[in-house]
Order: C-alpha cells, then sequence, then structure tokens
C-alpha cells in the first residue's frame, strides 16, 4: 500500500506520524486488504445472512410516552447555538 494513504488517513484523524511508523502500518494495511480479497473470493452462495451469530430473542421493552426536558431548557446550557441548534465546530475541513 502507497505511504501517501497512511499519512492522508493519519491526516484526516489529526495525529502525526513518523515515516517508520508509515512504513509500519503501510505493510500492516497491506496484509489487511490481501485478507479482505481472500474472504470475498469464499463462495457463500445458498448461505442465508445472519442478523446476530447468536441466536439469542431480544428482550425490548414497552415505548412509553414519559415527560421530558423542553427543548429550550437544553439549549440554554450550550456554549454556543443558532436558533433551536446547537453550533458545534466544523467536523471536515474545508480545502
Amino acid at each position: 500500500m502507497d505511504e501517501r494513504w497512511i499519512f492522508k488517513a493519519a491526516h484526516l484523524a489529526k495525529i502525526s506520524i513518523s515515516e517508520q511508523e508509515a512504513e509500519v502500518f503501510s505493510s500492516q494495511m497491506g496484509r489487511a486488504l490481501e485478507y479482505f480479497k481472500e474472504i470475498q473470493s469464499i463462495d457463500t452462495s445458498g448461505v442465508e445472512p445472519l442478523f446476530s451469530p447468536f441466536e439469542e430473542q431480544m428482550n425490548l421493552r414497552e415505548d412509553l410516552v414519559a415527560p421530558s426536558i423542553e427543548a429550550e431548557e437544553i439549549l440554554s446550557q450550550a456554549p454556543d447555538r443558532v436558533g433551536q441548534l446547537f453550533r458545534v465546530p466544523p467536523a471536515v475541513e474545508e480545502k
């Protein structure tokens, strides 16, 4: 795997890595991708998809209407807001 992708992923994750770490991660990612290719080659025709690997019954609670906190009370705690929304820092950088 090209180490440039490792540096790009590190940048997006906002972590810094050394050239040596990038080389190790690149090798590890390459091996992981090879395993995925191997898994893709397995014939799964006729195999029913699983919702869960466990055969347990889900115990769901009854959906009850209950009093809640008013939106204005919650929004009054926000350090920054726009109308009825919380204002947060952007999650994706613009170029």
